[in-house]
């Protein structure tokens, strides 16, 4: 009896202990080459999930039924960079060019082929 007793505190600590790191970090694997060349495809990254969103970070998210020319299902996760807070005023040039609240942003985690690649979700 001592001996069940004596593995029971440890293993419900040891439980207690991963529930609240879950909570507050995750484990994300990048499918797919759309945040090339920050993140490869299959690269494990690790998130915080309880981090302020700002502009510039790059968050996980799930999506289903956003976008209508994506079938998604309720596993799938997207990966993405803010460029635009709330009440910010975001515009994209034929040239690929970002602007942002009338200030032209460098893009420099993104390649000049994919500036001129830009699509936006409406």
């Amino acid at each position: 009896m001592k001996f069940i007793i004596g593995w029971t505190v440890p293993v419900i600590i040891g439980l207690l202990i991963a529930l609240i790191i879950g909570q507050f970090f995750g484990r994300q694997v990048i499918l797919g080459a759309s945040m090339s060349p920050t993140l490869k495809d299959h690269q494990i990254v690790y998130r915080l999930n309880r981090a302020k969103i700002r502009r510039n970070d790059v968050v996980s998210f799930h999506a289903q039924g956003i976008d209508k020319n994506q079938p998604t299902t309720a596993k799938t996760v997207y990966v993405k960079r803010v460029i635009g807070m709330p009440g910010d005023k975001i515009k994209y040039t034929k040239r690929g060019n970002l602007f942002v609240n009338g200030k032209l942003e460098q893009q420099s985690y993104i390649t000049n082929k994919q500036q001129k690649k830009v699509l936006l979700c409406q």
